[in-house]
């Protein structure tokens, strides 16, 4: 939690020029510098929750974990090092639920877990001993396929792998076990279709007597549609909605083209000679489904619509990706001619009409747009296009040949392999861009794409080196973090919200090659170095371990404006609590929690305005702690586990006016702050050990 505290200006950038705009296509554009000064950053996938952009990224001292960006404030930080240190977690299926992100990750084993995110690191947590498999938004809850052990705390497993829904209010439940017993029918490509009356959850799954065909969901039990008779399955393995209707496609093809049938069965499914290949990419629109097959070199681009076999919209083949724009679809074109099918060359940008039966070039030259990204309401697309200079740029099209144009420019040369590049998303009126230049590196950029004038934050340095800039945090007027500029080493600087100015207000020793994390109470800020303690204004920088006189000090956290840390400081004491501004004079003893040796305060947890730690009195081992910053004030919450053995509380997490934690027998436990106030918590559902604490931290 402190750690989460002190990231949270993680990836603020300071000034610098990265780019350069069109004077004919003026826009606004950001950067969000994560790994500052060339440190590329590269994201597989994101997923944007209200004001925060989730995606999946790695450093210097991380593997692939989970970040965040608040588009609000152009902050990023790691959300959560699931994997501590370079090993990574490789978060995947993500996808936005109920103010939260939930997503499948690795522990150090190698297991796959799902975890739900608010943004913060006490705010990630493992949901259970399961995955999700294919999850979808349906009925207010996350539907997925998943294996749950016998023993898993929900109590819902041990019926094979089977279809369930995760709620807040409901937790993990069983939605269906579509092969009845402990036999799978492993649900996959769960796909929610709009009906007239309400939506719809489809999906493929396997069933006693059936083989795997398509299934509707039915809360008083599921309807199968056994297209092909007996143990046979279904020639299709992609469903996709158009509309108010659902298509099976591979080499075969199949249509319900009435999802709100009475009765859900063969006869509700239209089939139709696939297109002789497998499916390489299929996409849903309004106006229909399109797909792409056909054998090579002949892959052209299929429509259907109202159930109707498949027929090919002529003149330009692609390997894809199709992306869907109103009831068309855009892509690029590959190079064949000669089969009658297809013609032109290949790299232009092509929108394709199924109700016109027709295509029309966007591009009167060769763009090779790669990756293409439309808005939900299909009246704009970006994509990475070439122009008449050979220089990679961002490009704009609202469908028409007329409106279609580079608006963003960087001067980089198509064959320098420094130009923008990588994944680009759609969210609401904003455009963010996975893109490099030659002296960010690869970064998140942010465009309106059609506002006048541009605004930029840069970088620490020119250098094409990382300066692995981190642990962003406020000191008064100012941010502060630890930055290496390639010239002093690793340093500490100050970045002016005011004015955008950057400047390095400390230098380090040459034996200081690791500073954090940095601590606020808002006034100033506490870091730790490789030789001492310090603590910083914003402006300037105290040893404040020289200054207060510590013999030695441990951790350290802020709560209510003021620093509370364990720290020796030669009375006698030993290693005790203090309380402090940040300066020498406003250091003092709040309590000497253990009068013959050290209590060794640790693990500090924000409580409101007051603190919540780990500390050993002497008798009672190591327990939970609180702390208002006076003596009468700082009292044992519990003792977790009775006698001189440590509880080891952990995981202090606060839910409205409540502390909850675990203790080492992980039992879960809740506290107002008081000692009468704190007991072992004993939720409704009878469930005493924690999880994880999972299903409580809301």
């Amino acid at each position: 939690m402190l750690l989460s505290a002190a990231m949270a200006l993680a990836g603020s950038m300071v000034v610098g020029d990265s780019g350069t705009v069109s004077a004919d296509h003026d826009t606004t554009y950001t950067t969000i510098d994560i790994n500052q000064t060339g440190g590329d950053i590269h994201s597989d996938w994101a997923v944007l929750v209200d004001d925060l952009l989730f995606f999946d990224s790695e450093d210097r001292e991380h593997g692939r974990e989970l970040w965040v960006l608040d588009t609000t404030t152009e902050q990023a930080q790691l959300v959560a090092d699931l994997v501590p240190g370079t090993p990574s977690s490789h978060p995947y299926n993500a996808l936005a639920y109920d103010g939260m992100l939930l997503f499948n990750a690795l522990d150090a084993d190698g297991d796959e877990y799902t975890y739900r995110t608010d943004g913060t690191t006490a705010g990630t947590v493992k949901l259970g001993d399961w995955y999700m498999g294919d999850p979808v938004v349906f009925d207010g809850s996350v539907y997925f396929g998943a294996g749950v052990s016998d023993d898993d705390p929900s109590g819902e497993g041990g019926v094979g792998d089977e279809l369930y829904r995760w709620s807040l209010a409901g937790g993990l439940e069983l939605a269906d076990d579509v092969w009845p017993g402990t036999t799978s029918s492993s649900p996959q490509e769960l796909t929610v279709v709009e009906g007239a009356t309400h939506d719809w959850l489809f999906f493929l799954a396997r069933t006693s007597g059936t083989g795997e065909e398509l299934v509707r969901y039915d809360p008083a039990g599921s309807e199968i549609a056994d297209t092909e008779p007996g143990s046979s399955n279904i020639d299709a393995d992609e469903l996709v909605a158009a509309g108010d209707e659902l298509y099976a496609v591979d080499r075969g093809f199949y249509a319900v083209t009435d999802v709100e049938v009475a009765t859900f069965d063969a006869s509700a499914v239209t089939e139709h000679p696939g297109i002789g290949s497998i499916v390489r990419d299929v996409v849903g629109t309004e106006g229909g489904v399109y797909l792409i097959g056909g054998a090579f070199p002949y892959v052209s681009v299929y429509w259907s619509a109202a159930g109707a076999a498949p027929t090919i919209v002529p003149d330009r083949c692609t390997y894809g990706p199709l992306v869907p724009f109103g009831d068309t679809v855009l892509f690029e074109t590959t190079y064949y001619s000669g089969s009658g099918l297809c013609s032109g060359s290949s790299g232009y940008l092509v929108r394709a009409s199924g109700p016109l039966g027709a295509t029309n070039d966007l591009t009167s030259d060769r763009v090779s747009p790669g990756v293409i990204v439309a808005n939900d309401a299909g009246t704009q697309a970006v994509f990475f296009g070439t122009d008449t200079d050979d220089e990679r740029n961002l490009w704009r099209t609202d469908g028409t040949s007329g409106n279609t144009e580079p608006f963003l420019e960087f001067d980089q040369p198509d064959d320098s392999k420094v130009g923008l590049y990588g994944t680009t998303s759609d969210f609401g009126s904003t455009w963010w861009v996975l893109g490099s230049t030659p002296t960010d590196g690869t970064e998140w950029w942010a465009t309106k794409g059609t506002t006048p004038g541009t605004a930029q934050v840069g970088t620490v340095s020119d250098r094409t080196a990382d300066s692995f800039a981190q642990w962003f945090t406020t000191a008064g007027d100012h941010v502060v973090f630890a930055a290496d500029d390639g010239s002093s080493g690793l340093d500490i600087w100050q970045y002016d919200p005011a004015d955008g100015s950057t400047a390095r207000i400390a230098d380090l020793s040459e034996d200081d090659e690791y500073a954090g994390p940095f601590v606020s109470n808002g006034d100033r800020a506490l870091f730790e170095t490789d030789e001492s303690l310090f603590s910083t204004d914003g402006e300037t920088v105290t040893d404040f371990a020289d200054s207060a006189e510590l013999d030695d000090w441990g951790d350290f956290g802020a709560a209510g404006g003021r620093f509370f840390l364990s720290a020796d400081l030669g009375a006698g004491d030993g290693e005790e609590l203090y309380v402090s501004d940040g300066t020498a004079a406003g250091t003092t003893l709040v309590k000497d929690i253990d009068p013959i040796e050290s209590s060794y305060p640790d693990d500090f947890a924000a409580f409101g305005d007051d603190i919540v730690f780990v500390a050993d009195d002497g008798s009672s081992g190591e327990e939970p702690w609180f702390s208002d910053g006076t003596p009468a004030g700082t009292h044992r919450l519990a003792d977790t586990i009775p006698g001189p053995d440590d509880g080891d509380p952990r995981d202090f997490t606060v839910v409205g006016d409540l502390l909850y934690f675990v203790d080492d027998d992980d039992q879960l436990w809740q506290s107002d702050g008081t000692p009468g106030g704190t007991s072992a918590f004993v939720p409704t559902d009878g469930v005493t050990t924690a999880g994880d604490i999972d299903d409580i931290a809301t």
